[in-house]
């Protein structure tokens, strides 16, 4: 199954006009099911841009047990571990390579680019959004501008964490 999970504002942003999420440092202590999420993932995919900011949090690389794949032409990226890969291709030649089993769990972390070219390309199964109750104004959507992929999904449940986050939980019907 592949899977967009991923937190953004109530005006759409998933981060801040210098790439950073400090928005969500209110929200920390609030479980959202994410430790659950993360173990049933075998594979994640991200752009450059959330390589980066990742990498800037200065910690350990916090996806050793996946296999990492970082869509860049960029040839110079550090490699702070052995799961992570790098593709210099698109996105549909980079799941064509994985050739990813019925029973394995992807997720598109992101950037809002990276999940708006798998939900055009017809590669995702649920977008799993959280809304944080921040407006930030300006930044980095999760959609952006002039963007096509836009497609009709299907609500399947909204959750609400604590008095302040919401999980809207969404399927495609996926074109074979």
């Amino acid at each position: 199954m592949n899977i967009g999970y991923i937190a953004i504002t109530i005006d759409g942003y998933i981060a801040d006009n210098a790439g950073n999420v400090g928005f969500l440092d209110n929200f920390g202590h609030i479980d959202t099911g994410y430790d659950d999420f993360i173990e049933t993932i075998d594979v994640i995919i991200m752009g450059r841009g959330s390589y980066e900011a990742i990498l800037g949090f200065g910690m350990d690389w916090p996806y050793p047990a996946q296999s990492t794949w970082v869509i860049t032409q960029d040839k110079s990226l550090p490699t702070p571990h052995e799961s992570i890969h790098f593709w210099h291709d698109d996105l549909q030649s980079l799941m064509a390579h994985l050739a990813l089993k019925d029973n394995e769990n992807c997720w598109f972390l992101g950037g809002g680019k990276l999940i708006s070219d798998a939900i055009y390309n017809g590669l995702l199964d649920r977008l799993e959004l959280f809304i944080i109750p921040t407006l930030l104004g300006s930044g980095i959507p999760l959609f952006p501008e002039n963007n096509h992929a836009l497609k009709a999904l299907t609500l399947n449940k909204v959750t609400f964490i604590g008095q302040a986050i919401s999980h809207h939980s969404y399927c495609f019907q996926r074109s074979e």
